[in-house]
């Protein structure tokens, strides 16, 4: 009896041994599938990431945007043929904000727009409206400015600008 006994003990022991390592085994294989699911998770949020930001055609559209205003802001610095009559209406603009009287005109050459402007005014008005048009935010080279009395009785002058903005002309 003592050795039935023992055998049963062996087989006892056996068994729980094998439970042991069948546990051991369900453990790691759980743990392999935590570890697995997690991983596929991260490049499914990766994937769909990549999808949503589309191709190099999305992110230039996204950076455009961003850029939206700074390039604006630098378009108001150049001239050309989309904005050149503005420009002509902006100068006439600045001699009622200078109380004078202008006649502006432009014309197109190569590579460049150029403008002639006369004016009519009081002298400090006519020298206002002067500095106005120098002060303008372009890469302007000013060609001529002159400024004559034409009448004594009324204190009135008269005065032309001319100027070119290089660069800008009939290629925009």
């Amino acid at each position: 009896m003592q050795k039935k006994t023992n055998i049963l003990q062996i087989i006892f022991g056996a068994v729980v041994i094998v439970n042991i390592a069948l546990a051991g085994v369900f453990a790691f294989a759980l743990n392999k599938i935590e570890t697995l699911s997690a991983e596929v998770a991260i490049r499914q949020k990766e994937v769909a990431s990549l999808s949503a930001e589309g191709s190099g055609a999305h992110q230039l559209a996204t950076v455009l945007k961003e850029i939206e205003p700074g390039r604006e802001k630098i378009e108001q610095y150049f001239i050309g043929r989309d904005n050149y009559i503005d420009f002509l209406d902006y100068l006439e603009g600045l001699s009622g904000l200078a109380g004078v009287t202008a006649s502006v005109k432009g014309n197109t050459t190569e590579g460049s727009l150029r403008f002639t402007t006369t004016y009519e005014g009081a002298f400090d008005n006519v020298m206002y409206y002067v500095a106005l048009i120098e002060s303008l935010p372009y890469n302007m080279s000013v060609d001529s400015v002159y400024v004559e009395k034409i009448s004594t009785e009324d204190d009135l002058w008269r005065g032309g600008v001319s100027f070119s903005l290089p660069g800008s002309g009939g290629n925009n």
